[in-house]
């Protein structure tokens, strides 16, 4: 299963959970602000408490925002309001009832809707809000394996040599060829088979450390080859005066470093 069928999955699954009502409590209470927030309105309601000195109940106003889906609360409506469902961070109340209405009457105001259509379009909005989630989700997850084949793209094409086609077409009139590349040479490499372009800033460094490297061997091998032919010289001539030719070597050291040369030149 893909991700996009699977977040579609999860995103159905999510549809279908039916949560139970939440448990709510019915108060009845005057409305004492209306009309200056959008679809609430602030409604007292009047409880008691118990006074331990006087031994008696005291009443004690509470305000309430509550939720008006019509907006057909007026200022002074003695109302009936539940609790228990939330629709912002200070609303958890919503008017059920109108008990006397204060101004004008009923049949001039929008009709409230029921409890069952307010948790409908809740679900409703809530539905679209997670359609719009996975839509992001599903975005990003597009987005991401864009780059990561980009670069994946861009990381083959720098193996290969392969710069851009402008780069390649101008590169090919105004830098030679690397050493031992032929302009008909087709190499493989982890692109496929390829041309192996014209040398660059790094291929052209390591050339250069190519060839000193090949010239410092040869100098090596030319020094190893007068050092063999002074050796059987040496040898030679000691078995005339029956002198060795390492001792000879030693006597020519000694006499060096006498001069001042030599290795030990500097003390």
């Amino acid at each position: 299963m893909s991700t996009l069928e699977s977040i579609r999955a999860a995103v159905a699954q999510a549809t279908r959970v039916v949560k139970p009502p939440p448990p709510s409590r019915n108060y009845t209470g005057v409305v004492v602000s209306a009309g200056k927030m959008s679809k609430t309105v602030k409604v007292r309601i009047m409880k008691q408490d118990w006074n331990h000195h006087v031994r008696k109940y005291f009443d004690r106003p509470v305000h309430y925002l509550t939720h008006d889906p019509a907006s057909s609360l007026r200022e002074g409506d003695i109302i009936r309001l539940a609790s228990g469902n939330r629709f912002s961070k200070n609303v958890r109340h919503v008017v059920t009832q109108i008990i006397a209405p204060f101004g004008p009457p009923l049949s001039e105001r929008p009709p409230l809707p029921s409890l069952d259509d307010i948790q409908a379009r809740k679900d409703e909005k809530k539905a679209a809000k997670t359609e719009r989630k996975s839509a992001r989700i599903t975005e990003e997850i597009r987005r991401k394996k864009e780059e990561k084949r980009l670069q994946r793209e861009k990381r083959r094409s720098k193996e290969a040599g392969k710069t851009g086609e402008a780069k390649v077409a101008d590169s090919e009139e105004s830098k030679p060829y690397a050493k031992g590349v032929r302009s008909d040479m087709v190499i493989e490499g982890s692109g496929g088979l390829h041309h192996p372009g014209k040398i660059h800033d790094r291929a052209m460094a390591n050339s250069q450390k190519a060839i000193r490297l090949k010239e410092k061997a040869q100098e090596n091998e030319e020094e190893l080859k007068r050092t063999d032919d002074r050796l059987e010289q040496m040898r030679v001539s000691g078995e005339e005066t029956g002198k060795t030719g390492t001792e000879e070597l030693k006597q020519e050291d000694e006499k060096t470093d006498s001069r001042g040369g030599g290795w030990f030149g500097w003390r």
